[in-house]
């Protein structure tokens, strides 16, 4: 079962969501949060997998409140809802550690579909929107404390880079001629070296401490 922590200002948004992601077998809504710091505390007391948040927020902004959770919660997910428009907010909510972004415009079903693929670790971020928002991000990683990375083989480098890029893991095996399996542990060993916990994470860092650079 997923757990999952809304948070949004509009009430009837946030109710008729948690009414759509109730109804589904594998979800349940453990709360609702109306702003940045009700969230962090209901992160807190309740064993929450994923968190959908809105990035506008009265007070302290989506993109803050998810650092905080991520600082003390790891493992838990975050998702954005927002426009892919608002590409500062974008950037800002990927360097605090968010797992990706849904459109607010977007049916119910892709909202679903990206609480399961962060539950899993996916990135959600279209593929023709990654390059442009890593380079952003880039340009922005002093923001965030570095830290020290443990070194890569390789392989693993040559893995990394190529998530970095957008492959999926199965293209990066056809290319590289090795298994999907051998890749997913290359990934496995990705993150555990560099201390994240999801591909997009670990992207995101290796080009924030400057292991990589961003895709062109």
């Amino acid at each position: 079962m997923i757990r999952v922590l809304i948070v949004d200002d509009h009430l009837v948004f946030a109710e008729a969501l948690s009414l759509a992601l109730n109804a589904q077998r594998d979800m349940r809504v453990v709360g609702i949060a109306a702003n940045g710091l009700e969230a962090i505390q209901r992160a807190t007391q309740e064993n929450v997998d994923v968190v959908l948040m809105d990035y506008q927020l009265p007070g302290l902004n989506g993109a803050r409140a998810t650092e905080a959770i991520k600082r003390t919660h790891p493992q838990t997910k975050v998702v954005m809802l927002t426009s892919l428009a608002e590409e500062h907010a974008l950037v800002e909510s990927m360097a605090a550690g968010a797992s990706g972004f849904v459109d607010k415009s977007r049916a119910i079903y892709d909202v679903v579909m990206a609480v399961r693929a962060a539950h899993r670790g996916e990135a959600l971020v279209p593929g023709s929107a990654l390059p442009r928002l890593l380079a952003e991000l880039a340009a922005a990683k002093r923001a965030m404390q570095q830290r020290e990375v443990g070194g890569l083989t390789p392989r693993e480098y040559e893995v990394l880079q190529a998530l970095a890029r957008g492959e999926s893991q199965q293209s990066v095996a056809e290319r590289l001629v090795i298994s999907p399996q051998t890749v997913a542990t290359h990934v496995r060993n990705i993150l555990s070296k560099l201390g994240v916990h999801s591909k997009l994470e670990a992207v995101t860092h290796a080009i924030r401490i400057g292991l990589i650079e961003p895709p062109r």
